[in-house]
């Protein structure tokens, strides 16, 4: 696996790509842990999103229903979509299929 190289063991995008304001993802879960999860979108890119303040989301594709959830439902495996504000995770949505 490759790793992005900027803050900590996140990073590799171009700095004026990494530190704008608004960045998006969508991605699986590859690994867990209790203050960041790593997420690929290709399965060759790992990109490390720090947990922290983010409000995590359920969205349930089979009723397309949003509920509140918590970190504990961000689960390795897991797709999850992610939108991020100058590096830190605002809002973590896992989805349901």
């Amino acid at each position: 696996k490759k790793y992005e190289k900027k803050k900590g063991d996140n990073g590799a995008l171009r700095d004026e790509k990494y530190f704008r304001e608004l960045y998006t993802a969508f991605a699986n879960v590859k690994e867990r842990f209790s203050d960041k999860i790593m997420i690929s979108a290709d399965d060759v890119t790992l990109r490390t999103i720090p947990l922290g303040g983010a409000n995590v989301y359920i969205y349930n594709s089979r009723r397309n229903t949003l509920r509140l959830g918590t970190k504990a439902d961000i689960s390795k495996g897991g797709e999850v979509f992610v939108r991020m504000v100058y590096a830190d995770a605002i809002d973590i949505v896992v989805i349901e299929r």
